[in-house]
């Protein structure tokens, strides 16, 4: 059988796996565990980390964006801050007129709560892998960097000094 074939396959039992009563065992074992929802869903369905976000994102009726999807969104930094974002994992993003706050764990209540508060607008919840996240906002800073770099030096504002350590946002 073909690799087109076997995904969509693929991704069907892993949805159909997904029950509410494996879900609900894992939010057990997770909160015993002291671990996340997701990390004990993939351990006890043996999935990798993308197919369990596609097939949460099926069985939770949330869009899943993989890194080029999720590279065409404008980021909300207005919204949410990037070092907000960067710290938290998630990002805002904006779609036509549209909100988006972009997680990797639906099962973060907690930070889809946060999200609720900073929006404080009406909004969807997307999917992604937080490693895709991590790497959209390491570019939107090396680009904040660069835009940083390029403007002139306000007049009576101290300059860099070699002996400075150049500190990235994501480090404060």
């Amino acid at each position: 059988m073909n690799a087109v074939i076997e995904r969509p396959l693929e991704l069907e039992d892993a949805v159909a796996r997904l029950t509410p009563e494996v879900i609900r065992a894992a939010r057990a074992r997770a909160a015993h565990e002291q671990q996340s929802v997701c990390t004990v869903l993939q351990h006890e369905l043996a999935l990798s980390p993308e197919l369990l976000l596609q097939a949460l994102g099926q069985r939770m009726h949330h869009e899943v964006l993989g890194s080029a999807a999720l590279s065409l969104l404008a980021p909300a930094f207005d919204l949410i801050g990037y070092a907000d974002a960067a710290r938290r994992g998630c990002m805002a993003c904006r779609e036509g007129g549209d909100v988006i706050a972009v997680i990797s764990d639906p099962f973060d209540h907690g930070l889809q709560d946060w999200c609720v508060e900073q929006l404080a607008v009406p909004h969807e919840i997307r999917l992604a892998a937080a490693d895709d996240i991590a790497a959209l906002l390491s570019r939107h800073e090396e680009s904040m960097r660069a835009i940083d770099t390029a403007m002139p030096a306000r007049e009576g504002a101290q300059t860099r000094t070699g002996d400075l350590e150049d500190l990235s946002i994501r480090s404060i």
